[in-house]
């Protein structure tokens, strides 16, 4: 599927692996992580994130945020999130941070 212009997505209990790959325009985005989610560092424009159920011990924090350069408020519920948070640091707009159940 093709959805270039969408500007808000909302993904619960997906089935499958999630590629946001090519979704630029994307503002705001509410999922459910899926192990194997790919391209959330293209979101260029992202500017509110939540992420719920990220239990992968795996999952490249610093990597897949590197891209959120716009990110405004991010939102972890019941997230294994990694000791150190500093790659946050790289995200300059970020005012609003909230953890909830890590």
């Amino acid at each position: 599927y093709k959805l270039e212009g969408i500007k808000h997505l909302s993904v619960n209990g997906p089935k499958g692996k999630i590629d946001f790959t090519g979704l630029t325009s994307l503002k705001a985005l509410f999922f459910s992580y899926v192990k194997g989610v790919k391209g959330l560092n293209t979101l260029v424009n992202l500017q509110d994130l939540t992420l719920v159920e990220c239990k992968d011990k795996k999952f490249a924090w610093a990597t897949e945020f590197s891209g959120l350069k716009n990110l405004k408020n991010l939102k972890l519920t019941l997230c294994v999130l990694p000791e150190d948070l500093s790659f946050l640091n790289k995200n300059k707009n970020l005012d609003t941070l909230e953890i909830h159940y890590c």
